[in-house]
């Protein structure tokens, strides 16, 4: 005899239905209309500029607390580094005095 599962066959129609829906051949989809900013009409620097400017308006600015922050961070990691990049140039400096002269 065959063996039987005890537990009842899952109904995956919604998802066979969602795959389908996703993957079926031949439907179109709607493509969304131009917005009137979409258009390249005109002097091609002037759109330049204006879709920089509509995309700094987009952009979330940090407020004066974290901008003195960050920049603090900047100047103390670059003068880190600086010191380092002395420190080895001594090191070496040394080194080639002693070994090589």
């Amino acid at each position: 005899m065959a063996k039987q599962d005890s537990k009842p066959a899952k109904d995956d129609s919604a998802k066979s239905k969602k795959k389908r829906s996703l993957f079926s051949r031949g439907k179109k989809t709607k493509k969304s209309p131009k917005k009137s900013s979409d258009k390249k009409d005109g002097n091609p620097v002037s759109n330049y500029f204006k879709g920089a400017y509509s995309e700094l308006k987009k952009v979330a600015w940090p407020d004066r607390k974290e901008s003195v922050r960050l920049t603090i961070g900047v100047v103390i990691y670059s003068l880190a580094f600086a010191l380092f990049i002395a420190l080895v140039d001594y090191i070496f400096d040394i080194g080639f005095e002693r070994f090589i002269v």
